[in-house]
């Protein structure tokens, strides 16, 4: 037999500045690697409730209450064990339909670094905030795990992302994983 918890994660936002899935995902991330889960206990055989009786009614009470044969110990935790702690990194585009002036005071006013691409008919904003997400014409998002592997890549605009593109940012998505996997102590 098999015992099997569920874990779930709640998350309230407060404010939003933008970039909301990585927020989630990193808050996620840090509240599972925090987790303490209650130890599972299983249910002696009625030979050894028996002799438990005489030492400990308590207990014994308690066993024969339970309609499974598994019971949580909430005194005695455990951390969880993450198999990986993995990063989101997401990315912003702006093509060549906004005007060079509006680009330029975007970044002027953003504080979030621009990717060179490989073309230049478009420019990508890293971790890009509220309005930068506003006026995108694309995001794509990497998730990538501790030795730098990219495990999930998304794209809400795949018109917006070439070949060649995407191995330029996942590129740029690895390294600035690995500056907030540094960052968090993940």
């Amino acid at each position: 037999e098999t015992a099997a918890m569920r874990l779930t994660v709640h998350i309230t936002v407060l404010s939003y500045a933008g970039n909301l899935r990585d927020l989630c995902f990193l808050t996620a991330m840090l509240a599972l690697r925090e987790a303490q889960l209650p130890t599972v206990v299983t249910r002696p055989s009625d030979a050894e409730l028996k002799t438990l009786g005489r030492s400990n009614a308590a207990l014994t009470r308690f066993w024969l209450d339970q309609p499974t044969r598994y019971a949580m110990n909430y005194e005695t935790r455990r951390p969880l064990t993450l198999q990986r702690c993995v990063v989101p990194v997401t990315l912003a585009t702006l093509s060549d339909r906004r005007s060079a002036l509006s680009v330029l005071e975007l970044l002027a006013q953003s504080s979030s670094a621009a990717v060179p691409s490989d073309a230049a008919a478009a420019t990508w904003l890293l971790d890009p905030n509220a309005d930068e997400e506003r006026v995108a014409d694309g995001v794509a998002t990497f998730i990538v795990d501790p030795a730098r592997q990219t495990i999930v890549f998304s794209s809400l605009n795949a018109s917006c992302v070439t070949a060649a593109t995407a191995t330029q940012l996942r590129s740029t998505a690895v390294t600035h994983a690995t500056t907030l996997r540094d960052a968090l102590q993940l």
